[in-house]
């Protein structure tokens, strides 16, 4: 009976596929750089729009309304923005102009517990809107920083409730003797 044996070929990898390989993942690595260079380009000008749209709309609230006699609702709408937003840019810009001082921190941290100090406050800038205005970090951040380190808890606690206790609301005026309410107009109700 016959052994049959398989014939066993050495190859070995030609220099010029080599080449090519490395010719192919050099144009591979350009290629992934420049489109690299193209999304950063591209989020920078995202990034210019969007601080000259925010600077275009402080300044018109600002000659609208802080220099103005225009209501802040009027205004945003006219903007198309919220008035909440309108609101926020005035408290970015009365930071900007020192009335109203901001808070820092060398880190997050220490920023975070300085934002906590004044939080604590529960005074006039104690509200989300001023701590972010005055931090210049979002209401996101300082809430989910301040419960990480277990110094705020989500619906458990208002400031604005402090802040009502603390500022006592006034006495109501007195009436004046023989003052009556004026009478009201009668209801009919029914088909008449």
């Amino acid at each position: 009976m016959a052994v049959r044996t398989k014939k066993v070929v050495k190859t070995t990898a030609k220099p010029a596929a080599k080449a090519e390989k490395a010719d192919t993942s050099a144009a591979d690595a350009e290629a992934k750089a420049a489109a690299a260079a193209e999304r950063e380009e591209k989020a920078a000008e995202k990034r210019e729009a969007r601080e000259a749209l925010h600077a275009e709309q402080t300044a018109e609230v600002v000659s609208r309304y802080i220099e103005g006699d225009e209501k802040l609702s009027v205004v945003a709408a006219s903007l198309k923005i919220t008035p909440g937003k309108a609101a926020f840019l005035v408290m970015q810009y009365r930071v900007a102009e020192g009335e109203v001082p901001a808070i820092e921190g060398k880190d997050d941290e220490s920023l975070l517990k300085a934002i906590n100090v004044q939080r604590e406050k529960a005074d006039e800038y104690s509200s989300w809107g001023w701590l972010a205005a005055r931090s210049g970090r979002s209401e996101g951040f300082i809430k989910n920083g301040l419960e990480e380190l277990e110094l705020y808890t989500p619906k458990a606690e208002n400031i604005a409730t402090k802040r009502a206790e603390a500022k006592p609301k006034p006495e109501p005026k007195a009436k004046a003797e023989g003052a009556t309410k004026p009478a009201g107009k009668k209801r009919v109700s029914g088909n008449a």
